[in-house]
């Protein structure tokens, strides 16, 4: 193999003292850090204005489907069972429930 080959250019050479992943700094600069704790504290908040929010839709849907079973079937005659409430997603799954 030829000693300037493409090959060789495209390993990258071994600096003392330089740690690979940080860009041109030795260590992650203080910006980078501070950027990403910043996007943490901001995905934080964004998550629990999410989880409000489930909770206050899901409660919603919940007060509907009452009133709906409450038209569909007046006092007198019997209701129909409520229907079953899906089973919640086990970790990792991604959110997604396949019931067969």
């Amino acid at each position: 193999m030829k000693r300037n080959s493409s090959a060789l250019r495209s390993i990258p050479q071994a600096t003392p003292g330089r740690t690979p992943g940080f860009g041109r700094g030795q260590v992650p600069s203080t910006t980078a850090i501070s950027r990403l704790e910043q996007e943490r504290a901001r995905l934080e908040q964004e998550l629990t204005v999410w989880r409000t929010h489930e909770a206050r839709v899901s409660s919603r849907i919940a007060a509907i489907d009452a009133q709906l079973a409450r038209l569909r079937h007046p006092a007198g005659e019997p209701a129909a069972p409520p229907p079953d409430t899906p089973t919640p997603a086990p970790e990792g799954s991604g959110g997604m429930v396949f019931e067969y």
